[in-house]
């Protein structure tokens, strides 16, 4: 049934624009929010697979409708299948062929959070201080003094940066499809669940800029060139943070490392105890959504005769995927935003949604935002008015 159903086609009718760039079809994640396309359609082998390097979405067609309209297995099969009826035979066959999907998944998920715990223990072999973390982050014009040195889910590591060869028979040894591009240091953050263990590991690449200052890496791609994302995460980050700061009653939470240590340092600066955490994407802010939102003005097109529009998120809670949830005896949460992004509007529709999930809860919520196209790290760094 699989090989009769055109991946990229039923992904973008279900409102994801794709676009190819050398030789792939990439697009905005459906599942979690960004502005730089993650979110991938491998034609081949057929019947074909999508990838999200973001959220880590994986799958084939039967998976993305599941995952999309929240529906069971058989359900999809029959979606996708058409007005046909489905025999028992095929419905034993199908159910065989879910558990050994699932078992797939499972050993997957398995070896990801391996490889994740390897990559932090690898990193703790050496005091942070006076590494390129510390300086990279001093560079930012971060107060590491201010918040009393460098937060112990931060580490410094050397970390191999895995490239995907695209050239490679999809059907090869991992090994040979994932080639080693360089392993520069990088800072290492520990990313929590919410009982505090360990499940997934924030990576972000560094290297010396031409001044001499400690910069993320801009590393390139190969074959195409194009710069390579210069930060991952490994394992499964949704519902999970990174805790710079014990829990509090008063918290903040950033997506980024960086803007929230800026805020945690004025904080402290300004005798605050808020705890801060940083939660890696606006998407495990805002947890999933139900339904569709409104359509984005400008996007209107005419698909097979239908008029189709791209969406901006849904302002309705999904309580089902509930994303990040303040720990108990969180009283009140703000929420550092980020006024950089390419959809301003979906941004602040994504954290609404979050913070409305929250006050259900009880939790005095709110939303402090940068100034336009900036966030709170770059306001930091910004010389003040008058000066060169």
């Amino acid at each position: 049934m699989l090989d009769r159903v055109d991946l990229a086609e039923l992904v973008r009718k279900r409102g994801v624009l794709l676009k190819e760039r050398s030789g792939k079809l990439s697009g905005c994640c459906p599942f979690h929010q960004e502005t730089t396309p993650s979110f991938f359609v491998f034609r081949h082998p057929r019947p074909g697979h999508f990838h999200c390097f973001g959220c880590s979405a994986h799958g084939d067609a039967i998976a993305f409708v599941r995952r999309l309209d929240g529906i069971g297995f058989l359900d999809a099969v029959e979606q996708l299948g058409g007005p046909q009826r489905l025999t028992e035979a095929d419905r034993q066959r199908i159910r065989r062929q879910e558990a050994e999907a699932e078992r797939r998944r499972a050993a997957s998920q398995r070896a990801k959070m391996q490889n994740a715990a390897e990559i932090w223990a690898a990193a703790g072999k050496h005091p942070v201080g006076g590494t390129a973390v510390e300086l990279y982050l001093r560079g930012r014009g971060i107060d590491i003094d201010a918040i009393g040195g460098v937060p112990p889910v931060i580490r410094c590591g050397l970390v191999p940066y895995h490239w995907l060869d695209e050239r490679t028979d999809p059907r090869a040894p991992r090994a040979e499809r994932y080639r080693v591009v360089a392993t520069p240091p990088a800072m290492v953050a520990m990313v929590q669940g919410p009982d505090g263990s360990h499940i997934a590991t924030h990576v972000t690449w560094l290297r010396v800029a031409v001044d001499g200052r400690w910069v993320k890496t801009d590393l390139a791609d190969p074959v195409t060139g194009e710069i390579l994302p210069a930060k991952k995460i490994f394992g499964q980050y949704f519902g999970g943070s990174i805790r710079l700061t014990p829990p509090g009653p008063t918290m903040r939470g950033g997506e980024g490392i960086e803007t929230s240590m800026t805020v945690l340092a004025a904080l402290r600066r300004a005798g605050r105890g808020d705890a801060v955490w940083a939660l890696g994407s606006l998407g495990n802010l805002a947890g999933g959504g139900l339904g569709h939102g409104p359509k984005k003005p400008g996007t209107r097109e005419i698909v097979n005769g239908r008029v189709r529009w791209q969406r901006r998120p849904s302002p309705v809670p999904d309580p089902a995927r509930p994303g990040f949830v303040p720990p108990p005896g969180t009283l009140r949460f703000g929420w550092l935003g980020d006024s950089d992004g390419k959809d301003p509007e979906a941004g602040r529709l994504l954290v609404e949604r979050g913070l409305d999930r929250y006050r259900a809860l009880g939790i005095d919520a709110w939303a402090s935002w940068a100034a336009a196209g900036m966030d709170f790290n770059d306001m930091a760094r910004k010389p003040p008015e008058g000066t060169d």
